[in-house]
C-alpha cells in the first residue's frame, strides 16, 4: 500500500466529515475513498464474520490435526 502525506487542512476537513469520505477529483469523478482506522477494522471484522459462522468455526477448531505457525514456517522454509 502507498502512502500519502496530507496537509494538516486536509486532514481537519477529512476528520470533521466523518468516519467515511468519498474523494472526488475537481471535475466531480471519484478518486476513491478514505475509510478512518476503528470504522476499516469494524467493516473487515463484518466482512470475515459474513464468511465464516460460528457454527464451522467451533468445527474447525474440535477438527483433529493441523500445524502449527512454527511448524507451518519450517515448511514453507523448505521448500524455497
Amino acid at each position: 500500500m502507498a502512502t500519502m502525506q496530507v496537509v494538516s487542512s486536509f486532514e481537519d476537513a477529512v476528520r470533521r466529515l466523518g468516519e467515511r469520505v468519498e474523494l472526488i477529483d475537481a471535475d466531480g469523478r471519484l478518486i476513491g475513498y478514505f475509510v478512518a482506522p476503528d470504522e476499516y477494522r469494524r467493516l473487515a471484522y463484518q466482512f470475515a464474520n459474513a464468511l465464516v459462522t460460528d457454527v464451522e468455526l467451533d468445527a474447525s477448531r474440535r477438527t483433529p490435526g493441523g500445524s502449527t505457525t512454527e511448524e507451518l514456517l519450517n515448511r514453507l522454509a523448505a521448500t524455497s
